[in-house]
């Protein structure tokens, strides 16, 4: 169980990447310099707060699952899939879906870790 916690961490790192990756872009526009690094920390924001979760609440499995799961339900009303699924199917399987996996791994979690003394 604890191979299944950390290759959903290694997926929750994965999307985070994919929101950093597609932040770059906006570096590489021809606007002035101020609307370059306001546009990046906009479109970083949620790679970042994906990472904040990970790193403040790696050991409390049902809370990060439960904000995982937030996270999830803001991403799916935010990016609309809903709305044309023809071109929305991506974001399901590329942010949707996943954080639907990492949710269920981190909630269902049992921890069978015992004080060593």
């Amino acid at each position: 169980m604890k191979k299944l916690i950390n290759g959903s961490r290694l997926v929750v790192v994965m999307v985070a990447l994919l929101f950093g990756l597609f932040s770059i872009d906006s570096l590489f526009e021809d606007i002035a310099l101020g609307d370059k690094v306001l546009n990046f920390m906009i479109l970083i924001t949620p790679g970042l707060m994906i990472l904040l979760v990970l790193i403040f609440f790696r050991h409390y499995y049902k809370l990060s699952g439960l904000m995982f799961l937030g996270m999830g339900v803001i991403y799916f009303f935010f990016f609309r899939p809903y709305i044309d699924f023809s071109q929305g199917w991506p974001v399901l399987l590329a942010i949707v879906v996943p954080f639907i996996i990492v949710v269920f791994i981190h909630i269902f979690y049992k921890s069978k870790m015992t004080k060593v003394q």
